[in-house]
């Protein structure tokens, strides 16, 4: 790979990281509640990374939604489903949208805030001090990637473990609709959103002492794949 591209590319990176957190800076300050003063960067990146997720999560679902709407039919061709055995409704959407958004909001932010943020310090000491540095592009891939392994691990068991009948009555509620759709991907009790869900995005970063960087471009990415999994459509014809 040519050398000045990489640094180009290196340069580019940089800067649209310093304009996206310089903005997630504004937000958080907005938003900051009182009892969060005391741990200000703690608060930043705890937004900065609902925000991360929240992206994906809205805007390459709700392109999905379009296409379970019928606005949008360059997929209908590729989908594996195509009779539902339950229709859904707008209802539906409203009522897993909703919710899924009320857990990211009153369950995953404090958690992230008053856990897994005090542990990336501990982990790291001064990580969420120096978050506009950006880390060598290798060692991001490389983190992202063993993330990835340790989360598809860790998350394969646990999802097993909450199909077994003793924990079934948890995980009934993501099998609720029987058409699936993206933003039914995080539709989850919060005993699994937490476990199952939320835990092992966040023990890859934690081993390795990642980035703020590094753990959002994993975040962004594991998003992607989660709500592209339960859309029903082929990535390519066969």
């Amino acid at each position: 790979i040519n050398a000045e591209y990489m640094g180009n590319f290196s340069g580019s990176m940089q800067s649209a990281w310093t304009w996206l957190w310089g903005s997630i800076s504004h937000l958080s300050e907005a938003t900051r509640p009182p009892f969060a003063c005391v741990f200000p960067e703690h608060w930043a990146a705890s937004v900065g990374l609902l925000v991360i997720a929240a992206i994906p999560y809205l805007l390459l679902g709700g392109f999905f939604f379009l296409c379970d709407c019928g606005v949008i039919t360059c997929l209908e061709s590729r989908r594996i489903q195509p009779n539902p055995k339950s229709p859904r409704s707008a209802a539906d959407f409203v009522k897993c949208l909703a919710g899924t958004i009320s857990a990211q909001l009153f369950v995953l932010l404090p958690v992230v805030l008053f856990v897994f943020m005090p542990l990336f310090e501990w982990r790291v000491p001064g990580v969420l001090t120096s978050v506009l540095v950006v880390p060598p592009w290798h060692v991001v891939c490389g983190h992202v990637l063993v993330s990835a392994i340790v989360n598809d691990t860790i998350f394969y068991w646990l999802h097993r473990l909450f199909h077994s009948k003793p924990l079934f009555f948890l995980h009934k509620k993501h099998h609720e609709f029987r058409a699936p759709f993206a933003w039914a991907s995080e539709h989850a009790s919060i005993p699994e959103f937490l476990l199952v869900d939320a835990v092992p995005v966040f023990v890859g970063p934690l081993l390795l002492g990642s980035h703020i960087f590094s753990v959002s471009v994993w975040v962004l990415l594991r998003l992607v794949y989660t709500i592209e999994v339960p859309v029903q459509k082929r990535c390519c014809r066969r």
